[in-house]
């Protein structure tokens, strides 16, 4: 609601591109793809993409190991959570081609994978987050104290 009020209310609808998931995964996909192309061109290049760090090192809707990981071809995949939830992603891709990027990770549930993620070799078929962070665009993180106390160095 807070986003809605702040952002989307103020914002020309047309620059509004929502994902339908009232619709089935891939036809939600695909409608989202051919906006964002149609909006933004190829590649669909987003000013700003606000993404979480899940404990299991997923971000946005890339689950470690699933084929989202893998996917080059398309921008917007459909691609169900572990659990079997129906899921709409940005690919790793096309998060990579915004402009800025900022992850945002809160609690000491998320000290571990947060450590793994940013000091770990990379392995980011284990830990997706990792194909963001090696990324060559602007990425910047804000973390509490409790998130961030087993880092080995300042991020």
């Amino acid at each position: 609601l807070m986003v809605r009020t702040a952002l989307l209310d103020v914002m020309d609808e047309a620059r509004v591109h929502r994902i339908q998931g009232e619709l089935a995964p891939a036809v939600a996909a695909d409608t989202y793809e051919h906006e964002l192309v149609d909006a933004l061109g190829v590649p669909p290049q987003l000013d700003l993409v606000l993404l979480g760090l899940g404990t299991d090192g997923h971000t946005a809707s890339l689950f470690p190991a699933s084929p989202a990981l893998a996917q080059t071809e398309r921008w917007v995949v459909a691609n169900p959570s572990p659990t079997g939830d129906a899921r709409i992603t940005l690919t790793a891709k096309t998060i990579q081609t915004a402009r800025h990027i900022r992850f945002f990770v809160l609690g000491a549930s998320k000290a571990a994978v947060l450590a793994e993620v940013l000091e770990a070799a990379p392995d980011p078929d284990r830990l997706p987050a990792q194909m963001i962070t090696s990324s060559t665009t602007d990425v910047g993180w804000f973390v509490d104290g409790a998130a961030a106390a087993l880092l080995r160095r300042a991020s």
